[in-house]
C-alpha cells in the first residue's frame, strides 16, 4: 500500500494506522501547492489527501474510507470493529461525523475564499468557523471525559484521525482550560511511541525523507 498525504493535514490519521498495522507500506508526501496541479488530480481529482493506492493497485480517497479499508484488509487488526456489531455502526457513526462535522467546521477558517469571494466577509465566516468547532471539542470533550476512547470497548482508528484534527486548535483554543480531557488525550496521544514515531516522520523536511517503523520507500510528489 502507498499513502499519499500532506505535513499537518488529516492525512495523519491514517498514517498512524498504516504504521500500527505492523506491515510494508510506501509513503508519498504531496506538498500543498501539488495538490492543486494537473499530475495529482490525475490520481485524486478532488485534489485531496490523503490518498490511498492499495495492495490490489486502486485509489481510495476521503479518510473514512481510507481508514475503514485499513481495518478491513487486516483481519488482526485491532483498530477496527467487527462488521455488523454495534461497536462497528459507532465506529461508522464518528466517521461519517468527523468528516462532516469537525473536519468540515474548519474548511471556511483555513479557507474562507471557498465559501465567499469578498474578502471583507472572510472575517465574518471565520468567527462563525470557530464557533461550529468550539461546538465540535465540546462534542469531542463529553466522551473523553468518561472514557480515554471513543468506543467503550477500547482503542479504535478514531483516536489516530481525532488526534489529526484536534491538534490544530493548540493555536487557537486553550484546549487546557476549556477542554481538558481533549488536551490530555493530545497529551497521551504523543506517549505512544508509533504516533510519536510519525510525527518524527512527518515532521521531516522535505530534502531529508527518512524510513520509520515499516515505511519501506518514502517520496516526495513532484510534478
Amino acid at each position: 500500500m502507498r499513502l499519499y498525504y500532506s505535513p499537518g493535514a488529516c492525512s495523519f490519521g491514517a498514517f498512524v494506522v498504516l504504521e500500527s498495522l505492523a506491515r510494508p507500506f510506501a509513503l508519498t508526501r504531496v506538498p500543498p501547492a501539488a495538490r492543486a496541479t494537473e499530475a495529482y488530480r490525475v490520481l485524486n481529482p478532488a485534489g485531496q489527501v490523503p490518498l490511498l493506492l492499495t495492495e490490489d493497485g486502486r485509489f481510495v480517497a476521503e479518510n473514512t474510507a481510507i481508514l475503514l479499508h485499513l481495518v478491513d484488509v487486516c483481519p488482526d487488526c485491532t483498530l477496527g470493529r467487527v462488521a455488523g456489531t454495534p461497536a462497528r455502526d459507532a465506529l461508522h457513526y464518528w466517521l461519517s461525523w468527523l468528516d462532516s462535522g469537525f473536519h468540515a467546521a474548519w474548511g471556511p477558517l483555513f479557507n474562507p475564499q471557498r465559501f465567499h469571494p469578498d474578502p471583507d466577509q472572510h472575517d465574518v465566516l471565520k468567527q462563525g468557523a470557530l464557533a461550529r468547532i468550539r461546538a465540535g471539542y465540546a462534542k469531542i470533550e463529553a466522551v473523553l471525559a468518561e472514557r480515554d476512547t471513543f468506543l467503550e470497548d477500547g482503542p479504535s482508528v478514531l483516536e489516530p484521525y481525532v488526534y489529526a484534527m484536534a491538534r490544530w486548535g493548540r493555536s487557537r483554543f486553550d484546549l487546557a482550560t476549556e477542554f481538558p480531557a481533549t488536551h490530555a488525550m493530545l497529551v497521551r496521544s504523543e506517549q505512544d511511541p508509533t504516533l510519536a514515531r510519525m510525527l518524527a516522520l512527518e515532521a521531516a523536511p522535505d530534502t531529508d525523507l527518512p524510513m520509520a517503523g515499516h515505511v519501506v520507500e518514502h517520496a516526495l510528489f513532484t510534478p
